[in-house]
């Protein structure tokens, strides 16, 4: 093989452990061996069939190598991008169906549905806390504890209401 260093597409994909096998358009379709999909910070998301991938073949032929993974082209392009932009999409067969974006000390989870499961403690720190949803359901099997140094109002279209009136109210 003259070029060690190769562009293809990925024509299957073994999930179980973490292979793909590359296709060669300008070598009359040549498809490779099973090559390992390299890990970076060991995440594992396989790239989607047809993707353009990067691949770095040994010298002793296309037999054995690595695939380094897809790359922004023309067919695909950054969801997003600038100076301390980071973004992280979590299915890369559905683009914008859960992702992170973190910019400029801000991060936001985008996720249509959503589940945290915590067992032990959790803490969070913040100046405000903001939840925007249709609804808000807290299920606990224990009590439920709202510690604040100021006023605790409660908000709906039909009004507001902080915790000293209903305390007020009920005495």
């Amino acid at each position: 093989m003259d070029r060690p260093i190769r562009i293809g597409k990925v024509s299957s994909i073994d999930y179980k452990n973490g292979l793909v096998k590359v296709t060669y358009p300008d070598l009359d379709q040549t498809v490779t061996d099973d090559l390992p999909y390299a890990t970076f910070n060991d995440e594992y998301q396989m790239p989607p069939i047809d993707s353009d991938v990067l691949v770095v073949h040994l010298s002793n032929g296309q037999a054995a190598g690595i695939c380094l993974g897809t790359y922004w082209n023309t067919q695909n392009t950054p969801h997003g991008s600038g100076a301390g932009y980071y973004r992280k999409d979590f299915n890369s067969n559905a683009i914008g169906e859960a992702f992170l974006i973190y910019m400029s000390g801000m991060m936001s989870l985008n996720v249509k549905d959503f589940s945290l499961n915590l067992e032990g403690n959790f803490s969070m720190d913040a100046s405000t806390i903001n939840l925007s949803a249709g609804s808000i359901n807290i299920n606990s099997g224990k009590d439920i504890n709202l510690t604040a140094n100021g006023e605790i109002t409660f908000k709906s279209a039909a009004g507001s209401i902080t915790l000293s009136e209903i305390i007020q109210h009920i005495k």
